[in-house]
């Protein structure tokens, strides 16, 4: 399977505006509003890490920020906390992409109940239910984010 101008183009639709930046300082939106030529590159970039089997050390790396779960409880309390991941966003596109390529593919764990269509928020752990020539955690919320 490679990575067509099409499916980049559905993935890009779904990004969101007004999101964290990451350490890299591309934006949801320098993608989002990119030309044409822009667009060739990341599928030719995508196709490439596709073939190879590797991804940029980059795409590993996240920023853990916490934040305030209510403004008026103890600021002092860690429990009053929770984190968040700020990762990339040609790392987040890729994940898409990886996802509409093969989400078919994959399963989570039957006690999992986050970050799926009907559940609330927290870190799945998706396993392959046939063999893949690479595995990425594909929403790397709350999990330490070094794959390699």
């Amino acid at each position: 399977m490679s990575v067509e101008l099409h499916d980049l183009q559905e993935c890009i639709s779904k990004l969101k505006s007004g999101k964290a930046v990451s350490f890299d300082g591309i934006y949801n939106e320098h993608i989002m509003y990119g030309c044409s030529h822009l667009f060739v590159h990341l599928c030719l970039l995508f196709n490439a890490l596709l073939r190879h089997g590797v991804v940029p050390s980059d795409f590993c790396v996240g920023v853990i920020i916490p934040l305030l779960k209510n403004k008026h409880g103890d600021h002092s309390n860690l429990d009053m906390y929770r984190g968040i991941t700020v990762a990339p966003a040609i790392s987040k596109l890729f994940e898409s992409i990886l996802l509409l390529l093969y989400g078919s593919y994959l399963g989570s764990d039957p006690l999992q109940f986050g970050l799926k269509k009907t559940a609330a928020a927290t870190a799945p752990f998706l396993h392959s239910r046939r063999p893949l020539s690479i595995v990425i955690t594909l929403a790397p919320k709350f999990t330490v984010l070094s794959w390699m």
